[in-house]
């Protein structure tokens, strides 16, 4: 069995970050990294140091995958449930939040 992990959704369902992943030792197969307002990483709520000390603790080499959305098209804004304009671009989201991510990645040894 293979784990998929989304912080997003830890945010929202799980007492923390670091205690899950470290649960999904050996099972996790894959992470969505998004902000807690599902914005650029690192401007948000989602506790991204406990997230990267778990990732290391278990030796996470999965792929880390950045999930966020830009409302580009009313369909798109519609389907992820985007109730405001977001206050960054789409080249901010992907460009802020991989730097972001690679970062805090490269501080525990990934990357």
């Amino acid at each position: 069995m293979t784990i998929h992990a989304d912080t997003y959704h830890m945010n929202i369902e799980e007492p923390g970050f670091r205690a899950p992943l470290e649960a999904a030792r050996g099972r996790l197969g894959c992470i969505h990294m998004s902000e807690s307002d599902r914005g650029v990483p690192g401007q948000g709520n989602v506790r991204w140091d406990d997230v990267f000390a778990g990732l290391a603790a278990i030796d996470y080499g999965g792929p880390l995958v950045l999930e966020s959305f830009a409302a580009i098209n009313p369909d798109l804004a519609g389907a992820t449930c985007m109730w405001r304009t977001p206050s960054y671009s789409s080249d901010q989201l992907a460009e802020e939040g991989m730097a972001f991510l690679r970062q805090r990645g490269a501080l525990v040894g990934m990357g």
